[in-house]
This record gives C-alpha cells, structure tokens and sequence, in this order.
C-alpha cells in the first residue's frame, strides 16, 4: 500500500495531496483501527471534486463506515474511504482536513483498474427550511434531533411520514449499527436497494445531510466486489 504522504497536525489544518498520478479506489488514513482522524475530505478527479465534505467530522467518520460495510460495536471501522471502484489514471488532488492533532500516515490501494468514482456532497438545511432529495444511494444527518420528520416516498408510490427513529430503525434491520441503529451519532437513511423514490427532510434546527449518489456502474462493481 503506498504512502504518499503524513496527515500535519492542528484542527482545521488541511493536508493537500497535488499532483498524484493516479485516483487510487481506497484511501486509508493510519491503518482502519486508528480513530477517525478528519473533519473534512475532498477528493479532486481531473479536476471535478468528487467527494466534498467539509468541516463535520461526524459525517467523514460515518460515510466511511457505511462504504466499509463492517460496523463494529466499538466503532474501529471509519477510516478506510473508499474513492472509486478501481485505479483510475487521471490526475487527483486530495485535501485532508485534521479535525485534531493526530499525523496518520496516508495511503492509498487499488485491487482492481478501470475504476468509476464514488460521488458524495453536502447539503445544509435551515433552522425551519427543508429539502427534498431523489436518485440516491444514501444520505447521512448530521444532527438527527434536529429533524422534525421525514416525508418518504418509496418506489411502489406508498408515502409515509417518519421520524428520524424510524429510518434508524430501518438502517439496523440490515446492518450492524453503533448505536440507536446509527453511524457513530448520524442518522443513515440507506437506499442501496433502490426502494426509496425520494426523501424531504424538515428541520427544526439546522443540519446538514450528506448526500451519496453512486453511479449505477459503479454501484453494481461495489456489489459484485462485495459478493467475492
């Protein structure tokens, strides 16, 4: 696994990674057992920023477990992130921000070339404001209490309206949660099945929710590679 480089040290210190020749699928900060070092990632493909999350440690820490898809009750899983399906040969840029004083080595690997990026964003919501979200593979909220409801629509038309204890109630059902059926303290609301149409979130306070929209070629690689 090659190292390309060291985490420097300071909350809100941003390490930045120019140049490299290469998007490697993984990025590994330390090794998976180290705590999740960083409040911000931003994953720069040829020029266009993949994966763009800045300043919420909560949601670096609980998008990597959910890529990671091994949940441990003590919650070692979180530093893995996975970047693409594969090697993909253009030119990358990563920006690392520390969210302490740790100085993880960063690595990179592949297991595989010809590999599609992995996309995720955030999206802030107002105190009162809300926000509909469609065609994705899975948000994260931030600060779930927070939320006054979520208004879900699934694909066979049915509309329900949920609270944030449901949907974690649901994410459990299929995975191994650290807590309340969460991601470290956020909510996931999980559509790898495609059985979600769309989701409004309604706030009370502000949050913000990651968004993962994974390309369906690349979604059906992570599946395939999952099933090995």
């Amino acid at each position: 696994m090659p190292n390309i480089g060291v985490m420097t040290t300071g909350a809100g210190v941003t390490t930045t990674l120019a140049g490299q020749a290469q998007a490697d699928a993984m990025l590994v900060l330390g090794d998976v057992d180290t705590a999740n070092p960083l409040r911000g990632i931003q994953v720069e493909i040829d020029g266009t920023p993949y994966l763009n999350i800045q300043n919420n440690a909560v949601l670096c820490a609980a998008f990597a477990k959910w890529q990671m898809e091994s949940i441990s009750g003590t919650g070692v899983v979180g530093v893995a992130f996975k970047i693409a399906t594969g090697r993909i040969n253009k030119n990358t840029t990563y920006r690392l921000t520390n969210d302490g004083a740790t100085t993880p080595a960063i690595r990179v690997m592949s297991d595989s070339g010809n590999g599609v990026p992995i996309i995720a964003a955030t999206k802030g919501i107002v105190a009162g404001g809300s926000e509909s979200f469609r065609k994705f593979a899975a948000l994260f909220i931030d600060l779930p209490a927070n939320v006054s409801s979520l208004e879900m629509e699934f694909a066979d038309g049915e509309k329900q309206t949920w609270q944030v204890e449901d949907a974690d109630a649901r994410f459990s059902l299929s995975n191994q949660s650290e807590a309340n059926g969460r991601l470290g303290t956020a909510t996931v609301i999980d559509n790898s099945d495609g059985n979600i149409k769309s989701v409004r979130v309604n706030a009370t306070t502000a949050v913000t929710v990651l968004v993962a929209k994974i390309p369906n070629s690349a979604f059906k690689a992570l599946r395939s590679q999952l099933k090995k």
